[in-house]
């Protein structure tokens, strides 16, 4: 528990305390009880008119114990104090906070006011308590090491631009692909994004805001999970705050479905293909009695029931090369439900969430809807994708609407002879390098084109869905985009999958751990790719198939949900993007 104190950029000078998410106007701040506080916390006073605040804040609280840090001082920095400097200036006090913890809670602490040169950010506690993992207990085990980085996980664009528009900013270039984002830089990534939320402050507070506000305490402060019966504990990031999480998402939360919108853009779920994994999302959340409401004044979150696949087949003209028509439909059901409702308005979309399979959905919904909570196949760090806010909905082929299950299992690990695998279309620039290194007859490296019709031309024996029963690793190479249906495939069929494409957030990155049960590769490695896969000890591979097994569950779809599965782990994540992106008024 800490607490922030940060003057807001409004009309009002305002002093945000985090230990409750509220925000006091510094004429009520003396009114606090700062003895009910916790001693370790953290101060970040900005303001535009600082000799203003600076008198303010010191008769504020002189009735307190924070009278003690005496007149206090303004930085030395030049620059800070230099008239061309940026116009929201900082005001430190710099004594010892000693006799401030001493008068909280009889502890004594050595720490002194520092200045962080970037963000102007007053540290007077050590790092938050960790959990038995090592964890932070915020949900990032890396808050400190970002700290520390020196501007390392900036692009050139956003240096210049503000925390809210940097996270806007592509962390890659699309066209060249450079700067390629590896598992544990995008943990960095989303360590930074939820220490800098960017969602819209609502316009006025409802009873579910405060709902929201208990459940981040509660997760933040989740018990110990040493060993869960239901769940494999080593796929987590963090057993104990997924499950407090996850137990809280099944009490609380309650979310209302726009009944806007005509069929068969709105309301029609595709159910069979590539992309119907939203359709599955849509059917679900449609029929859920323990989460939908119909009382959008109950509810936590507002779901647009959108097919994004059925959106392009309708709307998208071939001849036109051109998907501006596309992008102003969206924007005029936004139009339409904001004036019909109050909920958009609120919050300007910040608690509505959709979830989007099309390869085109991620480009389209952020234009037209980007400060909405989306769930993406496409997730790639190139595009219009903001981890931490967004989250990647498992892209699969479900062939059968009657049993979504159908063709899951494959041999035991000791009994999958083939060491790789990998079949399908040669879309993009990678795939054909991938057929031309290793679709040579290597023994141990089964690599195809398509084989539906083409077994005999790649001299394979089996099928596509027998290869991969009894193959140690599945080669899930990028297309066109980023994402690839086979890497569910290959966990529902007990291969391991081995991820070869640069920038793609795989699903749930934001509670599991992919480590654990994946292989992730560079694209230019692909002449070593065999070398890499060897290297993996045997050892080491029977755990990651041993996981790859336990966390089969969460990627799969039912006809009735059930605990875990792809559609509660789904909505688990936007859930949990709104309780970390959500900033409370006061």
């Amino acid at each position: 528990m800490y607490i922030n104190g940060m003057l807001a950029e409004d009309d009002d000078d305002r002093l945000r305390l985090d230990t409750d998410h509220r925000v006091f106007s510094v004429k009520s701040f003396p009114h606090l009880k700062i003895s009910h506080l916790l001693p370790q916390f953290r101060i970040v006073v900005l303001s535009p008119r600082r000799s203003q605040f600076h008198s303010r804040f010191k008769s504020a609280v002189s009735r307190e114990s924070f009278s003690s840090l005496g007149n206090g001082e303004k930085t030395t920095d030049p620059a800070r104090n230099s008239s061309a400097a940026s116009p929201v200036s900082p005001f430190v006090e710099r004594k010892p906070v000693n006799s401030i913890v001493t008068s909280l809670d009889d502890r004594s602490s050595t720490e002194n006011f520092t200045i962080d040169g970037r963000d102007s950010i007053i540290d007077a506690f050590p790092s938050p308590p960790v959990d038995q993992n090592g964890r932070n207990s915020r949900n990032s085990s890396l808050t400190d090491e970002i700290v520390a980085k020196n501007n390392t996980d900036e692009t050139p664009a956003s240096r210049n631009a503000t925390s809210c528009d940097a996270r806007r900013i592509p962390v890659v270039n699309r066209k060249t692909r450079n700067n390629q984002v590896s598992m544990r830089e995008m943990e960095h990534i989303l360590a930074i994004n939820r220490r800098l939320s960017c969602s819209k402050i609502p316009r006025w507070s409802v009873s579910t805001d405060f709902e929201i506000l208990r459940a981040r305490r509660e997760i933040d402060k989740a018990p110990i999970v040493d060993n869960d019966p239901e769940l494999y504990a080593p796929a987590f990031r963090n057993i104990s705050m997924f499950k407090r999480s996850y137990e809280l998402m099944e009490k609380i939360l309650k979310v209302y479905v726009y009944k806007e919108g005509e069929k068969p853009i709105f309301h029609s779920p595709h159910l069979t293909g590539i992309y119907s994994t939203e359709g599955w999302f849509m059917k679900n959340m449609g029929e859920s009695r323990r989460f939908r409401t119909e009382n959008p004044l109950k509810a936590h979150l507002f779901y647009i029931p959108l097919s994004s696949k059925i959106l392009r087949d309708k709307l998208f003209i071939p001849t036109s090369h051109s998907r501006k028509n596309i992008v102003q439909f969206l924007k005029n059901y936004v139009s339409e439900i904001a004036s019909k409702h109050p909920f958009w308005n609120r919050t300007g979309g910040a608690d509505h969430f959709l979830a989007a399979c099309h390869d085109w959905a991620a480009s389209e919904t952020g234009l037209a809807m980007g400060s909405t909570i989306r769930a993406l196949c496409n997730s790639d760090l190139a595009g219009l994708y903001e981890l931490g806010k967004d989250l990647t909905l498992p892209t699969a082929n479900i062939i059968d609407r009657g049993n979504p299950e159908l063709g899951i299992g494959g041999k035991p690990a000791k009994e999958r002879p083939i060491l790789a695998f990998f079949a399908g279309k040669l879309h993009g620039d990678l795939r054909p390098r991938l057929l031309d290194y290793w679709g040579n007859g290597d023994p141990d490296m089964k690599v195809f084109g398509p084989l539906k019709r083409r077994a005999r031309r790649y001299n394979a024996t089996m099928s596509y869905s027998e290869y991969m029963k009894r193959s140690k690793f599945c080669i899930c190479a990028r297309g066109y985009e980023v994402h690839s249906p086979r890497v569910v495939e290959a966990i529902l069929k007990g291969c391991v999958p081995v991820i070869v494409s640069d920038n793609y957030v795989p699903p749930f990155f934001e509670v599991l751990d992919w480590d654990k049960f994946s292989v992730a590769i560079k694209e230019e490695d692909v002449p070593r790719l065999k070398e890499i896969l060897i290297a993996i000890a045997a050892s080491r591979y029977e755990d990651l198939s041993l996981a790859v097994s336990k966390v089969r569950r969460h990627f799969l779809w039912h006809r009735s949900p059930q605990s875990f599965d792809a559609f509660h782990m789904t909505l688990h994540s936007v859930w949990l993007s709104r309780v970390y992106d959500f900033r409370a008024r006061g």
